[in-house]
This record gives C-alpha cells, structure tokens and sequence, in this order.
C-alpha cells in the first residue's frame, strides 16, 4: 500500500478556519488562503494603500477574492475595532512593529488559536517530516528566529535554496563528500535578491551529487524521497527542493536546471517548476554544472508564486499577473519523438488536458522537429565536456569523494574530443533554430514533462510500453532540448496516475519568459484540476477600507 504523507498543497493551516494575517503581503495570503478549508476565511492587513490595492487584484486573479479580505490603514487602528476570534494569526513584522501589538493581537486569538509567522510554521513542517523525506541537507533555524530582514514582496516567506547555491556563512556541499570544508563566504546573488525580497531562508535541500543525476539518488547525505511516496524518487537534480515545496516545508524553492532539474522534479511531486530563458537569472555564487546550459529558477505551488519569485530573481518591477486568454491561444503540440514513448497514465493526463484547454476554446496545432533523436548525444558532449573541464582538478585530488556514478560520468567527459564539442554546439544552434521556427507559428509548445510516473529508489530500468527502458535518459527526454536552445519552460501539475503526479510542460519564445507566465497562468485551471477546484470555492466575499 502506497503511503501518502502530503498532497499537492503543503497544508500550513493545520485547520485553522479563520485566518489573520499581518502585512504579510499578497504572497503569504495567497498560500494561507489556499489551503483553508472550504468553510474558511481569511483577513488581510495592509497599511500600504497601493500595495493594499494590488493585493486585492492579486486574489481576483487567483480566484479567491471571495474568500480573503483585505483591510487597509495602520495596524494598531485596525486591530483596535476588530472582533475574533482567529485560529491563527501569522504576524510577519519587524519586531519594533510587531511587539507593541503583541497584547492586543493575543486578545484576538481563540483559546487555542496560535500567534506565529510563515517561517515558523514551515519550521514545524520540517522538523516533522525531513526524518522521512530527507529533503534537507541543513536547516538553518537561526535565520527563521531573525526573520525577514527587510520588508518587500516576499516578506517573511520560508524559502529553501538547493545546496548548490552559496548561502553565507553555510557550506555549499553541493551533495558531495568532494566539497567536505567548503563554507560560502557570501550570498549568491539570487539569494540576495531574496534577502532584499524580505524572503526568509529556512535551509539548503538536498540534491542529486553536484546536479548530475535526475533521481537524487546520488548524494552524500542520502536519496530525498517523494512526498506522495517515499519509496519514490522526487526526480531531480532538485529533488529536495520540489519535496520540500510539496510537502509544505517552504512557501516555495530555488533550484537549477541544466537539463531539465527544475522540470523533472516539479512534474514527479506535482509542483510548478520554472526554467527561465537563458540569461535571465544570475548564476554567480552557484557551482557550475555546464556553463552554458545552467539556469536558476524557483518551484513553487502555483504559476502565481513562481512568477513572484521570478521577478526577484531577475530584480525586476513586479507586473500584473493577469492570465492570458485560453480562447486566443494557439498552442503547438510537439508530436513524433516527443510523444512516443509514455507511461500509459502519463499520456490520459496529458490528453485530458489537451482536451480541456480546447473545450476552453484554445486552437492545439501539431508539430515536429526533425532529427530530434539527436538531442541526447548533442546535450551529452556539451554537458560532459563542460562537467569536466569544472571537476578535473577534483577529479585528481579527490576521486573518493564523489559517489560512483557520477564519477563515472564526469570522466566520461575525459573522452569527448574537442571537434565532439564544436559539432555539438552546432547541431544545438541548428535546435535552436527549429524551436524559434515552430514558435513562430503558434504562442507555445506543449509536451509532457515527464514520460514516466516518478521511479522505484534504487531500480535503474522502467517499464515503458511493455518496453524497458533506462530510468535516466526516459527522465531527461523531454526536458533537455530546452537548455541546449535556451527557451524559458515551465511545468504545471495536471493530475496523478497510481496516485503519483505528472506534469505538464509549455515552452515559450526566447525573449517571452513573462509572455511564458502569463499564458501559463491562463492555462492552470484547465491544466491542473486541483488548481480548478481551489478556485472555485464559494464564500461570502469581505472587502472593507478603514
């Protein structure tokens, strides 16, 4: 029998039915709101009438502005004419601002209700469930007790980082005995952009050995495990990263992409992965796979939160997150090499939401590149060859450090010659090309994200159409040709087979990673059934300006 620890959805309510939350921003409302009960209700205070009034347009276009309440002015007043009681009350201020409130907060509170911040309650969900999970390779309570350093939209959101990604004053382990010592003298510049966010850095997941694997199987510290079962691999290489968001243990996670290990790992827990385009997103302080195929980009529960976190990432103004349209949508179908070989239930859930998007009045067109089943050995000599030429002097000076296979791996780039690599990179140009040739015709490309339902720990070879097939390259197939030609892409969750997620991957122009979001955004709830059924909760709505 399957054991389910979590659903989609990291529960950080634990029951509350009436909710109150502190200028916490729309972020940390959205999350909380999400995950009420159907019954439940939500209170948000703003002091900032602008970002009040952005707040609210944030819930309309979520779906739940009939279930969360915005009230804006100054706390103290607010808090004053207010009746409780609240269940919980989630209070992430500075403590100048958030002490002198401590009395009258405490009198709003049900006899058992709690006074805590987002941090905090991810804290609790981590301590419970890392012992089985593993998604963890450090937890760094310290920064949860400060809290948010600075106000922003982020503030006080539980964010994880994957360990291959500096984080001052902790080591970067990358997963590997090799990076034993290693201790990050300063921020890589995405996780200051979190910082200067207001975001708070609850602790560095787990990954597949220095990003070189796709089932996290490979790691110093051990496999991280899948939330929907933890004899399941959660993919990878950002494996933590996608469990600890879909178990509720962070609001949401950075992770890096080099061939599809944001993607992956997203579409094995039923999460939302963004790879960016490439460029978008600083690599600088995160240890380098291969240069030229390396994104950074965040997982997260829904299009919403991950485009928050995209625009911290990039330092970029926040913009409307208003979905696009489905009924002008023209959506390209990537058929052939792409669609040959799934799982059984990987193809009904990828179909069904095909379908759906066209009962919506999306137009689905079909497309195929040529010579696509040359994407593995053009990705292979770049990724190799790039993977070597980081790890050589490693390699010499601590071979015994690195776990098997991966070792294996990186020598393998030892052997790729010089016009291996040149030719790569032109056959990559060439994809390159293709991809900016079929989006010409239509708005994105739709693909599954993954062919196979998330593997067995420990079993190298899947059953795929009464075919076995290695787990490996079945993981990487779909994902990789979108690093070689530097498309941003993006996964969505669109329901389970056997009780285990599977994802559903849209790709978009190379200059269109917001164009990317916002269709994306317009396709959720036809993609992702549970996402549907979150907005469609009936509730009185409460809207009040003080």
């Amino acid at each position: 029998m399957r054991r389910t620890i979590v659903t989609q959805m990291g529960n950080f309510v634990d029951g509350a039915t009436r909710v109150l939350v502190l200028s916490g921003g729309s972020a940390v409302a959205l999350q909380l709101a999400r995950t009420l009960p159907a019954d439940g209700t939500l209170m948000l205070l703003e002091q900032d009438a602008e970002r009040g009034a952005a707040v609210r347009q944030t819930f309309a276009a979520a779906g739940i502005a009939d279930r969360a309440s915005v009230i804006i002015g100054e706390p103290a007043r607010i808090l004053y004419k207010l009746a409780g009681p609240f269940d919980l009350i989630v209070a992430d201020t500075d403590r100048k601002v958030g002490d002198p409130l401590r009395p009258m907060l405490d009198k709003l509170l049900a006899s058992d209700g709690r006074l805590t911040t987002h941090a905090r309650m991810a804290l609790v969900r981590i301590r419970e469930l890392n012992p089985t999970l593993n998604a963890f390779i450090a937890v760094l309570d310290t920064e949860v007790e400060k809290g948010p350093r600075v106000d922003g939209p982020l503030r006080g959101l539980p964010i994880s980082i994957k360990d291959l990604i500096d984080v001052e004053g902790t080591p970067t382990t990358a997963a590997s005995n090799a990076r034993a010592g290693h201790m990050a003298t300063r921020d890589a510049t995405v996780v200051e952009r979190l910082r200067n966010a207001g975001a708070v850095i609850v602790g560095k997941t787990n990954l597949h050995e220095f990003a070189l694997g796709v089932t996290n199987e490979e790691s110093a510290f051990g496999p991280a495990r899948n939330p929907h079962d933890p004899r399941r691999s959660p993919g990878g290489s950002s494996g933590g990263s996608a469990a600890a968001v879909a178990a509720g243990m962070c609001w949401a996670s950075i992770g890096t992409d080099t061939g599809g290990s944001i993607r992956i790992p997203a579409a094995a827990c039923g999460v939302v992965g963004l790879k960016p385009a490439t460029g978008e997103i600083p690599t600088t302080g995160v240890f380098p796979l291969s240069a030229s195929l390396d994104h950074v980009g965040p997982l997260a529960h829904s299009v919403t939160d991950a485009w928050t976190v995209y625009e911290v990432l990039k330092a970029v103004p926040a913009s409307p997150k208003v979905p696009a349209p489905v009924p002008e949508m023209r959506l390209g179908k990537l058929g052939g090499y792409f669609l040959e070989k799934l799982d059984a239930g990987v193809r009904r859930r990828f179909d069904e939401a095909i379908e759906r998007l066209q009962s919506a009045g999306a137009t689905v067109v079909d497309l195929l590149i040529t010579h696509a089943a040359d994407i593995p050995m053009t990705y292979a000599r770049i990724v190799l060859t790039e993977a070597f030429a980081v790890h050589a002097p490693m390699l010499a000076s601590q071979a015994s450090g690195y776990t098997e296979g991966v070792r294996a791996r990186l020598e393998a780039g030892r052997e790729l010659t010089r016009e291996d690599y040149v030719q790569a990179q032109k056959d990559r140009a060439t994809f390159r090309d293709k991809v900016d040739k079929l989006l010409s015709t239509c708005d994105a490309i739709v693909l599954p994200t993954l062919p196979v339902l998330a593997p067995t720990i420990g079993v190298n070879t899947i059953d795929v159409g009464g075919t076995r097939e290695d787990v490996r390259p079945m993981m990487l197939r779909l994902t990789q040709l979108f690093n070689l030609t530097g498309h941003p892409a993006i996964s969505l969750p669109c329901g389970t087979s056997e009780g285990l997620p599977c994802g559903f991957q849209i790709v978009g122009r190379r200059d269109g990673t917001v164009d990317l979001l916002r269709l994306s955004l317009g396709c959720e709830p036809y993609v992702n059934p549970d996402a549907r059924a979150r907005r469609d909760l009936p509730v009185p709505s409460r809207t009040t300006t003080t």
